[in-house]
């Protein structure tokens, strides 16, 4: 049983993959945004869960699968797909000046990759001997989730904002899956506080 637990990290990420190739689609056919909304919450959902599950039922040693050496690689390719596909969806069917604040985001984000990793879509376990975090990582630490304060997350919350009131529901239903949104926000700072002070996969 523990050994098919250890699988349901993998299955997290594999259907924030789909969600993330879903909302592809969705902006493709003009899909209305009350399914992006959903379609973004269920994928940032699996990516806050996916990490924890990995802790709480690892493989055994030397039972892992062999895929699982690209597991860093892929759980970030996943999550920078969704993210993107998220931000194009606003851009082309909510709000097309939103890529003016996206570029600013993208570009911030880069340039601290490049001085934390020295290189994109970095990993603290996969860096260059020659990067920051190799030097100095309790510095580099503070740097990526001074990043994920002030990049990521708001631009989070503003792309759900903006979605929501892109939605044909009413005020009452929008102010309800606010209030909802707002105590899963407070239930997962509190719950993936670990996020908060270490950058455990990033």
């Amino acid at each position: 049983m523990r050994r098919v637990a250890s699988y349901i990290a993998d299955i997290l990420t594999f259907t924030r993959f789909c969600l993330a190739v879903f909302l592809m689609v969705l902006i493709i056919i003009d899909g209305k945004p009350e399914w992006a909304l959903i379609v973004f919450s269920l994928g940032e959902l699996t990516d806050a869960f996916d990490g924890t599950c990995s802790r709480v039922w690892p493989f055994e040693k030397g039972k892992e699968p062999k895929y699982r050496k690209y597991a860093e690689k892929y759980d970030i390719f996943t999550d920078l797909l969704l993210l993107s596909m998220m931000a194009l969806y606003v851009v082309i069917r909510v709000n097309v000046w939103m890529w003016f604040m996206i570029g600013i985001v993208v570009v911030f984000c880069t340039v601290v990759e490049l001085i934390a990793y020295r290189r994109i879509m970095g990993h603290p376990n996969d860096c260059s001997p020659k990067s920051l975090y190799a030097k100095n990582p309790e510095f580099t630490e503070k740097l990526l989730l001074f990043r994920r304060k002030i990049a990521y997350i708001p631009s989070i919350i503003t792309g759900i904002i903006l979605t929501l009131l892109a939605t044909s529901w009413s005020w009452t239903v929008r102010g309800i899956i606010l209030g909802v949104a707002a105590v899963i926000g407070i239930f997962l700072w509190f719950f993936l506080r670990t996020r908060r002070k270490k950058v455990a996969r990033d």
